[in-house]
């Protein structure tokens, strides 16, 4: 049976910075199955996101984490398109520079 999503603690202030830059944003979480946390619109590009919390550590966590690290993995083996990742909110920004340089070859962020 399947956990309740769970949504990491940084997402929030990332979410937030995003919104901020002028990205959209949409949670994935409910979806699970090692899909990404975010979807992030910006300029006509969309963007995969997945949150890391470098602040998990508990053994409870860990082991949840290894869970998810696997689906995310067969998620990765799956998925014809690039997923971004961020532990904070300027490596968010990053990330979505990162995409529309890998789209468009330009960043206007």
């Amino acid at each position: 049976m399947r956990r309740a999503a769970h949504v990491d603690a940084n997402q929030r202030d990332i979410v937030i910075a995003l919104h901020r830059a002028g990205c959209t944003t949409q949670s994935l979480a409910q979806i699970g199955c090692g899909c990404p946390d975010v979807l992030v619109g910006f300029a006509g590009v969309n963007i995969l996101l997945e949150i890391k919390n470098p602040e998990r550590d508990t053994p409870s966590q860990r082991r949840a984490d290894r869970e998810s690290l696997e689906a995310q993995a067969k998620f990765r083996e799956f998925w014809k398109g690039r997923v971004y990742w961020a532990r904070t909110p300027e490596e968010a920004l990053q990330q979505v520079r990162e995409a529309l340089l890998d789209f468009r070859g330009a960043s206007p962020l």
